[in-house]
């Protein structure tokens, strides 16, 4: 019962460090969003299979892919390409419809980012996720099948068909990560810089 209880006080310390890290980094949450980010990460910290060594190796990786990259500093997706950016991280956009985001010339697809890097480099990339999750399903399909494994989705870009296909990758496929998180909470993101 005590373990129980040290569990449950350190689960509900990191919760309310996320929180606060979150809006910090996330000024433009609403009341609701930030309600519905408190019940993701309440249920992310008790029913997820990632750990938190999985979330240091995606860090780790040797360069990320930013899928739904905006050129607008008050969206995600250009929040979490400047996260990347902040701690000078390689970090490549990716958006079919402007050339460049941030000072970084995009490329229109994960298949495009691809061209340039052998099947070992792309193993080593690690895709952040910033889509509705009708697109979120088709980005993780593409680039599982170039040969990414490393997959990180901002809260809110996956609904239940994205979580059963990716489920279905994990069974098959030992060397799928999937990490349902907040890069910008993991990267202690400033939004004045």
């Amino acid at each position: 019962m005590r373990e129980f209880l040290k569990g449950f006080i350190l689960l509900s310390l990191l919760t309310i460090t996320n929180l606060i890290l979150m809006f910090r980094s996330c000024s433009s949450f609403s009341i609701s969003s930030s309600v519905h980010a408190l019940n993701l990460l309440t249920y992310k910290r008790l029913h997820t299979t990632m750990s938190a060594n999985d979330i240091k190796q995606f860090f780790e990786l040797s360069k990320f892919a930013v899928v739904g990259a905006s050129t607008d500093r008050t969206k995600f997706g250009n929040k979490v390409l400047r996260a990347y950016q902040q701690k000078s991280f390689i970090a490549t956009p990716i958006n079919k419809k402007v050339e460049e985001i941030e000072g970084v010339r995009t490329k229109e697809s994960l298949t495009k980012f691809a061209e340039r890097f052998s099947t070992s480099e792309i193993s080593l990339t690690g895709v952040s996720i910033i889509t509705p999750p009708a697109v979120t399903r088709e980005v993780i399909e593409e680039g599982y099948n170039l040969g990414f494994r490393w997959f990180f989705l901002q809260p809110g870009t996956a609904d239940r068909n994205v979580k059963e296909y990716c489920e279905r990758l994990k069974n098959t496929d030992s060397s799928f990560k999937l990490i349902e998180d907040c890069v910008l909470v993991q990267l202690g993101f400033s939004d004045h810089f």
